[in-house]
């Protein structure tokens, strides 16, 4: 959906400075030259839109010197500009937060205040009764980038709402549901225009399982917004009401398991499975050092329900997004086959858990594989034809992912060099440091910083020294 919000850049000239003075170091103290190098880079990275990386730069220089004007300044335009690159992608709410640091740095600069207000306005009102108000007060058809002016008691609820919605956000983050809910029902009471809020309302009736509360929320938010994005989750709880108010459900410590009635079939009542899952769970996460509270859904379909509603390719064993989807009555299907894809997909909640989404698939294929080796041996015969002819991927390409519509063989390989490099790493930090490095995940950091942060490395070194290792396994 195109976006309407009008924002402005603020494009001036970033000066390079010859000299810092000393300050809070950053992770350690950095010296005056490598201040002025960090902001060297920051600026680099402004001149090629890199917005992100910028941000990171110009942070690291004034954490250690806040007193440097250039540097103040410097961080604030950076800040500016990624809020404008996520507003243009629709990213209001993570704009906000950008925005709000910039003008923290910079209060007497316009264009970040009138962006900051205009966001103010967007997280809190309707796309739709945000133009009517518009049409209204001006009587007569409005631009979709106008803002009709609030009253003082609009604005302080607008801005009221806001706060209660950010702190349901974080609350949500942390799958902290009943929290979340508290705050976003104390958004509503101060403005109940923001598609946003009945979104993850939405969104956390899904996780808890009442998907006819769900739906009433995300209609509500369609109502109020018309995108695609809130469309598809209507559409997908569409699909997925009709088979699953036929599951029946009973709950755990760690599980809601929701399986189906009168199944004869092994499996049919989920019980062997709810046994799997404890065991994995007990086991996965000891290896993280992580005990998540809340309670994971699991779905049990039959083969064809599974593909339905996945809508994965045939290669692909089971699911996790948001729940661990099973396709658990399958003729030909196994305990050690159904045990591996527990393992597997549950692994993949506990790396969501601690990387809050963040993971590049790469890791996220080769956490779970590792976990699900210990139950069924990888097979890895694409990634020895790949080393013997010497056609495995790149590092860089491996952490840029892959489609599952991709070529199989492509696909293959992606997963198996995956479950070889996170083996390797493993193997040699252990898992706390790759516990370390989903946390550093977490907090938006690229995968060359991960690598210089939690292992002090680079991507790169890591690429050549396991390169390396490889040709002396094979004695080449």
């Amino acid at each position: 959906m195109r976006n309407n919000l009008r924002v402005k850049k603020l494009w001036v000239l970033i000066i390079l400075f010859l000299s810092v003075t000393g300050g809070i170091a950053w992770r350690g103290r950095l010296s005056a030259e490598s201040v002025r190098e960090a902001n060297e880079r920051g600026v680099a990275y402004m001149e090629q839109r890199r917005y992100k990386q910028a941000v990171d730069e110009f942070e690291k220089a004034f954490h250690s010197d806040p007193e440097n004007k250039v540097v103040r300044e410097n961080l604030a335009i950076a800040y500016n500009q990624l809020a404008v690159s996520l507003i243009e992608k629709e990213r209001y709410l993570e704009a906000r937060e950008y925005l709000e640091k910039a003008v923290d740095l910079k209060p007497d600069e316009p264009k970040i205040r009138d962006n900051l207000a205009a966001v103010y306005a967007k997280t809190a009102m309707g796309e739709r009764e945000e133009r009517e108000a518009i049409a209204e007060a001006k009587g007569k058809d409005a631009s979709p980038a106008d803002f009709r002016a609030l009253s003082d008691e609009e604005a302080a609820n607008q801005k009221i709402s806001g706060d209660f919605l950010m702190q349901g956000i974080r609350a949500f983050e942390k799958k902290e549901y009943g929290m979340a809910k508290e705050m976003l029902e104390e958004a509503l009471r101060y403005s109940d225009k923001n598609p946003t809020v009945f979104e993850l309302l939405g969104d956390i009736a899904y996780y808890e399982q009442d998907l006819k509360t769900a739906k009433s929320r995300y209609v509500e938010a369609f109502r109020l917004k018309n995108s695609s994005r809130i469309r598809e989750k209507i559409e997908k709880l569409s699909r997925e009401a009709p088979i699953e108010t036929q599951l029946d459900q009973y709950s755990d410590e760690h599980f809601i398991i929701r399986y189906k009635k009168n199944v004869t079939q092994p499996f049919g009542g989920g019980y062997e499975i709810r046994e799997y899952l404890r065991e994995a769970w007990g086991a996965i996460s000891k290896d993280f050092g992580v005990y998540p509270k809340d309670k994971t859904v699991v779905l049990l379909y039959n083969e064809e329900e599974y593909r339905y509603l996945s809508g994965s390719p045939a290669w692909v064993g089971g699911q996790y997004d948001g729940k661990i989807r099973l396709p658990a009555y399958k003729q030909k299907i196994d305990s050690s086959k159904l045990k591996k894809l527990v393992w597997h997909e549950l692994t993949h909640y506990f790396v969501y858990e601690i990387s809050q989404g963040k993971c590049p698939r790469w890791l996220n294929e080769g956490l779970a594989q590792y976990e699900e080796n210990k139950i069924v041996p990888i097979d890895i015969r694409y990634f020895e034809a790949a080393e013997k002819n010497k056609y495995l991927l790149p590092f860089e390409d491996l952490d840029r992912g892959i489609s599952e519509s991709s070529d199989p063989t492509e696909v293959f390989l992606f997963y198996q060099q995956s479950f070889m490099v996170t083996s390797s790493l493993i193997s040699k930090y252990r898992m706390f440091k790759v516990k370390e490095m989903l946390e550093e995940y977490a907090k938006g950091a690229t995968t060359e910083q991960v690598f210089e942060r939690a292992l002090q490395t680079s991507f790169r070194a890591f690429e050549i020294k396991w390169l390396a290792s490889l040709g002396k396994k094979s004695g080449r």
